[in-house]
């Protein structure tokens, strides 16, 4: 049995730090980062690139990784996919991409914190990784 976790939430809501603290993640697990991505596309600096097609090519990438985990026999039990995820398609389509392969389980880990708690985060984070608060704020509302 292989387990597809998406772990999902607003930007600063917890997501990686809940990922790294579960105990799963111990050999057993792909983890995919959307933040890890958009550095080897990009770069070190993440404000600078959130644009709409650069989203999407982020994510087209987390779709490739996922449909790759799901269909290789050998992969890792655990696919983790952090990422804000905010929108329910991004979610179905990744439902789609596995509802093909036999015993796969896929679970929703949402994390979630107050608004003012996020941008507070946020703000604490190394300038390089901070995202733009208006950011923050429109995808804490979708």
């Amino acid at each position: 049995m292989k387990y597809l976790i998406l772990v999902c939430g607003p930007i600063a809501a917890g997501k990686s730090t809940w990922l790294n603290d579960w105990t799963i993640c111990d050999g057993h697990s792909l983890i995919i980062q959307s933040d890890k991505i958009r550095e080897e596309l990009y770069g070190p600096d993440l404000q600078a690139h959130q644009t709409p097609a650069e989203h999407h090519e982020v994510w087209t990438a987390i779709h490739d990784q996922v449909w790759e985990w799901a269909h290789r026999p050998d992969s890792r039990q655990y696919c983790n996919v952090e990422g804000v995820l905010s929108k329910s398609e991004q979610r179905q389509a990744l439902y789609d991409l596995v509802s093909d392969v036999e015993d796969v389980t896929i679970e929703v880990q949402l994390m979630w914190a107050p608004l003012a708690e996020c941008l507070q985060r946020n703000a604490q984070r190394p300038p390089h990784v901070r995202v733009p608060e208006d950011i923050v704020v429109r995808k804490w509302l979708e």
